[in-house]
């Protein structure tokens, strides 16, 4: 009933649970963004940055603070400490921003705060197409439709529209005509402000009713906006006798290219929380809605979709899990003799899924990869008490030619309680200090943990409390039985040639150790294992100032070439950024003109032969601009804030000695280098085209003007003002003054020295006599980390082989350089201590637990020996796989810790109630390790059996890996309990003995 019970349980939390790739992270991070349009990016340092950073960094809790100042607008971003909670943290920072907000320069907008990371992936990109190439109709409907009918979805968060066409009414003013009337584009802007404004008036009685009074100046089309009057004093004005009044395009703020044409996408968001396979197949439901609704006008397409990643993942793993639950099968009919026993002991297998799946449920987690995988190796563990248990109970059935009574099942399965119980404790305490890492790590380790935790506690508890009610209620002297002792006498033969030969036998142990040890040690060290690849990044630089519309222009036909490659399946691409894009903007190395192409690719394609031919395809293309071909960031990447350790950081307390430093650094690395293997990449240090006007201060003082008019008639002449809105077909449309342009062929500095500026006489005077216009390069971003300025230096070395070339360079310039540091803000690098004192802990842990087992500071250490030997046997098969020490191979060896003991103490526990009274210690020990010689074969088995669906799997580079370390440290631990391990305590119950 029980069994049942919790069966039923486990299958309503799958049901409930939601599905995710990887474990719910949340980072305690907010960005402020504080916009002034119109100033460059070294005035917003020093104007609206600085003071803002200022105000901020008293904040209680924070722990890191890094700005982006940009032409137009200040980015800060502040991660605070773990655990913070973000509401909280968002109070602090608005009071903060209160009261530095009237300190900041007249026009700064109000600073906003966005709450959460900014460097999610998004769940899913659509496009929309118009089927009548209306590029107007194609980007208002996707922001006032789909956009609008996307936000009604449960579980949908922020929708970022990046490309497509807006449409705006230009005013363009013949600044001749207007300067005749004195009046400039600033003032025609207010003018037309105040005209088409619609006001209320007060209110009117008339009879016994109160009538609203509203002055309506609202233009319904262009031929109204035409027919404003604009007062000029003398006489009545129209706008069309100084303007050409047109519809045309706005000013692209961003692109999106698919397939070679442009579109208008939607980036959509999910929540935190949300199931994302839920979200989607809604996602899905309104696109198809809108296909049929408007079939005529619009086209709607999935771009890009997360989601069935995500699926092949899950379905992968829970695949890995069955073959691994029906290959323990097979392994325990082999080792248990009898079909019946093996189905007895595998019973364990969904008891103690479906426990894991109801904890899993009520602490609040998902399915995903690190819960499946934690489930998936669970599976090889649970069933190692009830091999144990059903392996005594069928002997003693055997040997007495009966069907054992209840009290002596009970006695059998109490024989074996205690040593049970510290095999699963071993196992257990190995996990619960990794549930504890602080900040992400904890976060993405935990579900792992958690769910193998209660695996491995549910398998002890079915075998202690369950299986010896099944095996009454099932057990018959007729079993049939499956005979096999040819693997018996091969393995007495070898043990007892194992223990007269101990010293031989240890001399290969130990080359065994060594040769591994070498193995282990000359495996290369990342946090993040590497994984093949479905998609490439090729970013495509253009020179700073490029136009949006230019980079449109080549983007369809770069991509149209790009389509062409042999193995590209579709191919989508971005530039540029809307208002509410602050993702991208607060990323340093984020330039508007650079156009970055995500090629999604075939299955089964070689990804090293498609990038040498988008290489040879690009360098026919762009010869002349610079571009870049990469792999997509991998989620945990960004989750756990992983950069290269061959980026450093230079910080200076102000821009000039930082450019000083820069320049000294780069010249110290470039002797350095001896190849042209070596590239020195110094970011962000894109410079941009500007022309610097410089008043002269005698002639503003006596026609009575001052740098803020000067700034304000060339800023109103060349970008406009947005004076008002009119209304076209239900959609508001902004109204733009600008001055027009007659001769469009002159050089730029020719336009702005023509620009006139009404003095207070209402006169006029042209900008040339007024002040020099020079063309000069400018930062167009400039970085902030910890309130100090600060550049990054990347050094990437295109020869694979030699990385520690690379490495020697850096630390000899961190040497010789005490401003320069590792820009190094991984989880890995940041908690290094606590990750050191976790491992510590888990082996403290793993010595105290069985120390207070067996009552006895040395027995553990005995048992722990065989830890070292699994270490080393791991190393050849990392090397035989090609995987890295990374995180999951780390984790994997940490597992080895509480596992690889527990057949030793399986072993001397056996040896303990037979060895009393007994003089011939060896041979007694030799009996016993024969006769536990197929629970021990048959516990690894089932342990590594479940691991090789994971290795061969092409997906979870992370489960991977630690599968690889753990197949490889069981085998070789497996070996060691067989072979090594009977000749240690021979050794140490013979000094025991020789001590009483």
């Amino acid at each position: 009933m029980l069994y049942s019970a919790l069966l039923l349980g486990g299958i309503f939390s799958i049901m409930k649970l939601p599905l995710n790739k990887l474990p719910e992270i949340s980072l305690p991070r907010i960005t402020v963004e504080t916009n002034y349009l119109g100033l460059g990016a070294e005035e917003i340092r020093l104007s609206v940055t600085i003071p803002v950073e200022d105000a901020l960094a008293p904040v209680k809790g924070l722990e890191k603070i890094k700005s982006v100042s940009r032409d137009g607008s200040s980015l800060i971003i502040l991660d605070f400490k773990w655990g913070t909670i973000l509401s909280g943290a968002a109070i602090n920072v608005r009071e903060a921003i209160d009261a530095v907000y009237p300190n900041l320069p007249e026009g700064v907008d109000k600073p906003t705060v966005i709450t959460g990371d900014t460097n999610n992936e998004a769940q899913i990109i659509i496009a929309a197409s118009s089927k009548k190439n209306d590029v107007y109709f194609e980007r208002d409907f996707c922001e006032y439709e789909l956009r609008n009918r996307l936000r009604r979805i449960d579980g949908v968060g922020s929708i970022i529209l990046t490309g497509g066409n807006k449409k705006q009414i230009n005013i363009k003013v013949n600044l001749e005509r207007a300067i005749e009337r004195n009046i400039d584009i600033a003032t025609l802007a207010d003018i037309i402000a105040s005209e088409t404004v619609e006001m209320p008036a007060g209110n009117a009685k008339e009879g016994n009713m109160e009538l609203v009074i509203l002055s309506s100046g609202k233009p319904k089309n262009i031929m109204d906006l035409s027919e404003l009057v604009i007062s000029s004093g003398s006489s009545p004005l129209y706008l069309a006798d100084i303007a050409k009044i047109e519809e045309a395009p706005a000013k692209k703020k961003s692109i999106f290219v698919y397939n070679g044409k442009e579109q208008t996408a939607l980036e959509i968001y999910r929540r935190p929380g949300a199931n994302p396979i839920e979200v989607t197949n809604d996602i899905k439901n309104v696109i198809k809605d809108i296909n049929n609704l408007f079939f005529n006008d619009i086209e709607v397409s999935i771009v890009h979709d997360t989601t069935p990643e995500t699926v092949n993942d899950l379905t992968s793993l829970v695949t890995s899990i069955l073959l691994g639950a029906f290959a323990v099968v097979i392994i325990l009919v082999l080792f248990l003799c009898t079909i019946k026993n093996s189905l007895l002991t595998v019973l364990s297998i969904p008891f103690s899924a479906a426990v894991s799946f109801a904890f899993l449920f009520v602490c609040g987690k998902t399915i995903n990869s690190m819960s499946l995988s934690g489930i998936a190796l669970g599976i090889g563990l649970v069933t190692d008490t009830s091999v144990i248990i059903i392996d005594l109970l069928f002997k003693h059935m055997i040997k007495n030619k009966a069907v054992p009574s209840s009290e002596e099942i009970a006695d059998i399965t109490a024989s074996v309680s205690a040593s049970s119980f510290g095999g699963t404790a071993t196992t257990i305490v190995i996990f619960i200090p990794i549930i504890f890492l602080p900040g992400a790590l904890g976060e993405l380790f935990g579900d792992l943990s958690i769910a193998l935790i209660a695996s491995v506690f549910c398998g002890w508890f079915f075998s202690q409390f369950m299986l010896p009610v099944f095996f009454k209620l099932s057990a018959r002297l007729d079993t049939f039985v499956i005979r096999n002792n040819k693997i018996d006498r091969y393995y007495r033969g070898l043990l007892f040639f194992s223990i007269r030969k101990y010293k031989t036998v240890t001399i290969m142990a130990l080359l065994f150790f060594s040769f591994g040890g070498l193995f282990f040690t000359a495996r290369p060290l990342m946090f993040v294992p590497k994984r093949s690849a479905s998609e490439i990044d090729v970013v495509v630089s253009y020179p700073s100032g490029t136009k949006q519309d230019y980079i449109a222009n080549e983007s369809r036909y770069i991509n149209k070439e790009l389509l062409k490659v042999k193995g590209i399946k579709t191919i989508f691409c971005r530039a540029g950024s809307e208002n509410d894009d602050i993702n991208r903007r607060s990323m340093p190395e984020y330039r508007a003109e650079n156009a970055i192409f995500r090629c999604v690719l075939k299955h089964k394609e070689k990804q090293e032969q498609i990038i040498s031919n988008i290489n040879h395809v690009l360098t026919e293309v762009v010869p002349n601009t610079r571009f870049s071909i990469g792999y997509p960031a991998i989620p945990i990447e960004n989750i756990l804030g992983l950069s290269s350790s061959s980026v450093l950081l230079i910080k200076s307390d102000n821009r000039y000695d930082l450019e000083k430093r820069v320049v000294q650094i780069n010249s110290d690395v470039k002797k350095l280098i001896a190849d042209n293997d070596v590239l020195v990449n110094i970011r962000p240090l894109e410079k941009r085209p500007e022309l610097k006007i410089f008043p002269n201060r005698e002639i503003e003082s006596i026609i009575g003007v001052n740098a803020k008019n000067i700034a304000m008639a060339v800023g109103s002449t060349t970008e406009g003002l947005v004076a008002s809105t009119i209304e076209i077909d239900g959609k508001p449309i902004n109204i733009r003054v600008i001055g027009a342009n007659e001769n469009e062929s002159e050089q730029i500095k020719k336009q702005i020295e023509s620009i006139p500026v009404i003095l207070p006489e209402n006169n006029h005077l042209y900008m040339g006599t007024i002040g020099n216009i020079t063309k000069t390069d400018s930062n167009q971003v400039l970085l902030r980390v910890d309130r100090s300025d600060a550049l990054y230096i990347e050094l990437t070395n295109n020869n694979q082989t030699n990385k520690n070339y690379t490495e020697k360079i850096i630390e000899n310039v961190l040497k010789e350089n005490k401003f320069v540091s590792r820009i190094d803000e991984s989880a890995f690098s940041v908690y290094k201590t606590s990750i050191i004192i976790t491992v510590i802990l888990v082996v403290l842990l793993l010595y105290m637990t069985m120390g207070a087992q067996f009552e006895s500071f040395k027995l553990p250490v005995v048992f722990m020996i065989t830890i070292p030997f699994a270490i080393s046997g791991a190393g050849p098969l990392l090397s035989l796989f090609n995987v890295s020490l990374d995180s999951g191979s780390i984790l994997g060896i940490i597992v080895l810790f509480g596992l690889v003991v527990n057949n030793g103490i399986v072993l001397y526990e056996t040896i303990t109630t037979k060895i009393l009274g007994q003089n011939n210690i060896a041979g007694t020990i030799y009996i016993c390790a024969v006769e536990r010689f197929k629970p021990v074969v048959a516990t690894t088995l089932t342990s590594i059996i479940v691991l090789i669906p994971l290795i061969i799997s092409t997906t979870g580079s992370t489960e991977r890996s630690m599968s690889v370390a753990m197949f490889g440290g069981s085998i070789a631990a497996m070996l060691f309990n067989l072979f090594i391990l009977p000749s240690i305590y021979i050794y140490y119950f013979q000094r025991q003995e020789n001590e009483k």
